[in-house]
């Protein structure tokens, strides 16, 4: 049973819990005073090299989050975050200006994940399973750390297709619409992936709930 300090606050969506605990795990950044991801974007493609740090500051960490969920390794999404953003620097040249920056970068963090995998031809059993999410300057930490910790884990044991569709929508904060295109996938299709794996989380979570 859960300790009695832990709440699980679960609000209705389309009849499933939607944890209060997404608080913990949802990366919140800012972008720099009266700016816009796709302003400086487009400021980074016409020369403004200065422009990269604050698109860095203003998105690493939320990709950093989107890799670790995927690599369960806190090196290799560190590794990947670097390879990311240099293929971001190679490729902006074809940003198409006005398009949505995060899942353009998302998509790219996504194929570099891919890539690697299957060049390395990592197994998914064998990925670690230790990886947390960014330290206290970027996490809501209001959570209790326990019931956090249940959640990290029942999301982890989560099939892939599930877990990646709960990250991208919940965890990096991208609409159906804007997900759907990194996954290549329908919204009507995200959008009942996103319903299973919430599902499948519930079972979990009450799992652990009865331990």
């Amino acid at each position: 049973m859960w300790p009695d300090s832990i709440q699980l606050s679960f609000a209705a969506e389309a009849g499933l819990i939607v944890p209060r605990l997404w608080a913990r795990l949802e990366v919140t950044e800012t972008a720099p005073a009266d700016t816009t991801l796709e302003a400086l974007m487009e400021r980074y493609v016409d020369g403004d090299e200065a422009a990269f740090d604050a698109l860095y500051q203003g998105s690493s960490s939320r990709l950093f989050g989107y890799l670790l969920r995927l690599t369960r390794s806190r090196e290799r999404a560190e590794d990947l975050l670097q390879v990311t953003y240099s293929k971001v620097h190679r490729a902006r040249g074809s940003y198409l200006r006005g398009a949505p920056v995060m899942p353009w970068f998302i998509a790219i963090a996504r194929r570099s994940f891919l890539d690697e995998r299957r060049s390395a031809k990592v197994r998914k059993e064998d990925l670690s399973s230790d990886g947390t999410l960014p330290e206290p300057s970027s996490v809501n930490q209001d959570v209790g750390d326990d019931v956090a910790d249940a959640l990290e884990r029942a999301l982890d044991s989560l099939p892939e297709n599930y877990r990646e569709a709960i990250v991208l929508t919940k965890v990096t904060g991208l609409s159906l619409a804007e997900a759907s295109e990194v996954l290549g996938a329908t919204p009507t299709a995200l959008k009942l992936r996103v319903h299973r794996g919430y599902v499948k989380l519930r079972e979990r979570l009450d799992q652990y709930k009865r331990q």
